[in-house]
């Protein structure tokens, strides 16, 4: 039987190593799980839809006069800031490309913080 005086059981309670080892496990564990889910929801969550775009051309569209992409062909597209929820989110273009106008539908609104993106139209024609 193992009794305190055993030097064996006393070297591993008053060891340094062990519960800094532990704290340092658990937090790379907890990083680790959240960078797996995205942070915990601060993924893109305005964007939308470009149509009749030129081959060869761009639109460069804005939201909330501080997130700006340059979107380079038809198809969808997400603004890089989260917009979080209850805050406006306002998409204007901020360069039509060069013999079309471009307009957009559904350009601004209030995120209701629910999982669903807000997606936006953004229709170009020639002129």
């Amino acid at each position: 039987m193992l009794s305190h005086a055993d030097p064996a059981i006393n070297r591993a309670r008053s060891h340094p190593v062990a519960p800094r080892a532990f704290s340092v496990l658990a937090c790379a564990l907890c990083s680790v799980g959240l960078a797996a889910c995205g942070g915990g929801g601060q993924e893109s969550n305005v964007g939308g839809t470009v149509s009749g775009l030129n081959a060869g051309a761009s639109v460069t569209v804005r939201n909330n006069a501080e997130d700006t992409l340059t979107v380079t062909a038809n198809g969808p597209f997400h603004f890089p800031i989260f917009v979080p929820g209850g805050n406006p989110y306002s998409v204007v273009i901020l360069t039509q490309p060069a013999g079309q106008s471009c307009t957009v539908t559904n350009a601004s609104g209030l995120l209701d913080g629910s999982a669903d993106p807000v997606t936006v139209g953004v229709n170009c024609v020639s002129t």
